[in-house]
C-alpha cells in the first residue's frame, strides 16, 4: 500500500518495527510495480524478491543499476512499452565488470524492454561481461525461459569475452539443465559475441 500522505501500511514488515522491507516504495509514481499486489518499488532486485511465483513486475521508467540482478522467482518482467531502458552500469568500475547482469536463475520472462550493459574500467581486457545470463549455480534445472521483444545493447566492449545473451549449464561446481528457452523479436548489439549457448559443465540445453 502506497503512502497516501496522512499514514502507510506496509504488506512487507521486518521485525515488527513498522518498517517497509528494503526497496518497497512508500510514494506514489515509482519506477516498478508488481501489478498482482500492486505494491510499487525503488528496487527490480526487491520487486523480484517479494514477487509469488506467475506475478507481473512492470517497469515504467527509465533504471539505472549499479549492481547486477538475479531472478530467482518465475516471474515475468517486462517493460510500460518497449522504450523503457534498464541499464546495467559498469562504468564506475566499483564492481567486476562481469557483475552487471540480469541473472535468470529460473523459468521466467523478460519482455518490451532495453536492456544496456554499460562496461567498465576493465572493459578492454579480458574480464567476462553480458547482459541477461541464463543459469543455475545450485544444480536445479531451469526451463521456460522467454525473452521477447528485448533490445540488448552493449557500450564500451572492445575485448572477446563480452555477450549479451549467455545460456550455461550451470556452473564448475553444479550442473543445471537448461530447457524450453524462447528469445523471440529481440536484438543484440555493441558485444563481441550476440549471444552464446554453451554446455561446458556436461549438462543439457
Amino acid at each position: 500500500v502506497i503512502n497516501d500522505g496522512t499514514n502507510a501500511s506496509y504488506p512487507y514488515l521486518r521485525d515488527n518495527t513498522q518498517q517497509p522491507a528494503p526497496g518497497l516504495a512508500t510514494a506514489a509514481n515509482n519506477p516498478i510495480t508488481n501489478l498482482n499486489s500492486g505494491n510499487e518499488y525503488t528496487s527490480l532486485q526487491a520487486a523480484i524478491d517479494t514477487a509469488d511465483t506467475g506475478d507481473t513486475i512492470e517497469i515504467s521508467q527509465d533504471l539505472t543499476l549499479n549492481s547486477g540482478v538475479n531472478v530467482t522467482e518465475s516471474v515475468t518482467i517486462n517493460g510500460s512499452n518497449a522504450g523503457v531502458n534498464v541499464t546495467l552500469n559498469g562504468s564506475d568500475g566499483g564492481v567486476g565488470d562481469g557483475d552487471e547482469t540480469i541473472e535468470v536463475n529460473v523459468g521466467a520472462t523478460i519482455r518490451d524492454l532495453t536492456v544496456k550493459r554499460v562496461g567498465g574500467s576493465r572493459s578492454a581486457q579480458s574480464d567476462t561481461a553480458h547482459a541477461i545470463l541464463v543459469r543455475n549455480d545450485t544444480g536445479t534445472d531451469i526451463s521456460d525461459i522467454d525473452v521477447r521483444n528485448v533490445d540488448v545493447i552493449g557500450q564500451n566492449f572492445s575485448h572477446g569475452n563480452s555477450t549479451g545473451i549467455e545460456i550455461l549449464d550451470g556452473n564448475s561446481t553444479n550442473t543445471a539443465n537448461v530447457s524450453n528457452v524462447a528469445i523471440t523479436q529481440s536484438n543484440v548489439s555493441g558485444f563481441a559475441t550476440g549471444m552464446s549457448i554453451a554446455a561446458p559443465y556436461g549438462g543439457d540445453i
